[in-house]
């Protein structure tokens, strides 16, 4: 009897789960929307929480694309240019109203940037934050309490673990190793 139970509830649970399997994914499936004006690689892509925005990368013939996009939902729009010379792989953050563009290699020179650029969404403007402390393309960026934080990338022919933080309100910023920080939150 034991046995007939759990097969029972075992078959209830499988075919649920299934069930809600199949159901989920007809409806988290891909979609195609709306084309970006610019063809482009090795760019950075930002959400603010109202638009999409598509900035820097590599065009055609291997030219900078400077004219950085927002997608509102429905439409891409021409929002303006980056800075020139112009990036590729850089990273991108937002937070506060203001997006951040964050190293990356200059596509003119594939030298890489410790630029970071700063997109102000309500004055449409560009300003420039503290540098990065060494320069790196390819990081994974991401705003975490406040702060932004830049992670890995490369730097010439190598890759590093760097974590640099920054602050916003105090417009600095300061280098970490991977290590460094987990040892910061290991119980002692």
């Amino acid at each position: 009897m034991k046995v007939l139970v759990a097969c029972a509830i075992a078959s209830f649970v499988l075919n649920g789960a299934n069930a809600a399997s199949s159901s989920a994914s007809s409806q988290e499936s891909w979609r195609s929307e709306a084309p970006m004006h610019y063809a482009r690689a090795a760019h950075a892509v930002v959400g603010d929480g109202k638009s999409l925005y598509a900035l820097a990368g590599t065009g055609a013939g291997g030219a900078p694309v400077l004219v950085f996009e927002r997608f509102d939902g429905r439409t891409w729009r021409d929002e303006g240019s980056i800075p020139r010379p112009g990036l590729n792989a850089p990273a991108a953050v937002a937070l506060n109203g203001k997006i951040y563009l964050i190293g990356g290699f200059y596509t003119d020179t594939n030298v890489p940037s410790a630029d970071v650029h700063v997109y102000d969404t309500t004055t449409k403007t560009w300003s420039k934050a503290a540098p990065l402390p060494e320069p790196r393309g390819s990081p994974a960026a991401v705003a975490f309490g406040g702060k932004l934080y830049a992670i890995g990338g490369r730097s010439g022919p190598s890759d590093f673990g760097a974590v640099d933080i920054y602050n916003a309100a105090t417009n600095r910023a300061i280098s970490r190793s991977l290590r460094s920080l987990m040892l910061v939150n290991e119980p002692r």
